[in-house]
């Protein structure tokens, strides 16, 4: 939550003086998207969520963690609404949203089902394909095909689409492949007998994932903390941790992370 109005009050004194933005506590957009982000019971999990806590425990800070949808996460990056977040290097952004370090590498992909599998860009022509709204495959690629598009709100609804024949293929990355071979998906079993129906997924490009500060953030002091912060054993540690837990641990060799 947004703190936008925080006071200190002095004691002894009756007279309030407002916090600067420099003294309120920074905030981390987290986008709502299996396995980066999503609210369960009430709680904020998943991949960039448990990385704000190690560069919380790491630096000493406070951070505001709000999970929103991909697009909000994008505007309010923009405009300021939020000071940090964790998402793919957008060369389209960069005069508002400043990269601060590399995180990881992530490989953006298409599932499809063994039956008809799709082993090129060229062979979504005439598909039914399911994708994130906001996200790489929407601005870079959909321009360039002729598919039928559906845009979805998670990813679990992509991949029971096309478990249930209403969908051709849908965009993934290995951070979500691997959290579903992982089988953590919150509320939905995932099982080997409907694992079996995909191929592996085709692979497009491999993309770098950054921690990114807004332009317009007064949080400039934590940014420069930031730029270094892989250097760190203690996070190093934690980090390797985390993309074990997710079974991704391979996104971490496009990165030069102290040794254990």
């Amino acid at each position: 939550m947004l703190r936008r109005a925080l006071f200190l009050f002095v004691v002894g004194m009756s007279v309030s003086t407002p916090s600067t933005a420099q003294d309120s506590a920074p905030t981390f957009g987290v986008i709502d998207w299996f396995p980066f982000g999503w609210v369960q019971d009430g709680e904020n999990r998943g991949i960039i969520v448990e990385i704000v806590a190690a560069i919380e425990d790491t630096l000493g800070v406070k951070m505001d963690v709000v999970v929103n949808k991909i697009p909000r996460v994008q505007r309010d990056m923009e405009n300021g609404g939020y000071d940090f977040t964790i998402s793919y290097r957008d060369p389209q952004l960069l005069s508002k949203i400043i990269n601060l370090t590399d995180i990881a590498c992530l490989q953006t992909g298409i599932a499809s089902l063994k039956r008809n599998p799709v082993r090129s860009i060229n062979d979504l022509n005439g598909m039914r394909v399911a994708y994130p709204g906001g996200g790489y495959f929407s601005r870079s690629i959909l321009p360039t095909i002729e598919v039928t598009g559906v845009q979805v709100a998670q990813t679990h609804i992509m991949y029971n689409m096309a478990l249930r024949d209403r969908l051709d293929a849908f965009i993934i990355n290995d951070a979500i492949w691997g959290a579903f071979k992982a089988g953590l998906f919150p509320n939905q079993e995932v099982s080997e007998k409907d694992q079996d129906q995909f191929a592996e997924p085709f692979y497009i490009e491999q993309l770098p994932i950054a921690i990114s500060m807004s332009a317009s953030s007064k949080h400039g002091k934590i940014g420069e903390q930031l730029k270094t912060i892989t250097k760190n054993q203690a996070f190093a540690k934690r980090l390797r941790s985390i993309m074990q837990k997710y079974n991704i641990s391979e996104a971490l060799d496009c990165i030069n992370l102290p040794a254990n």
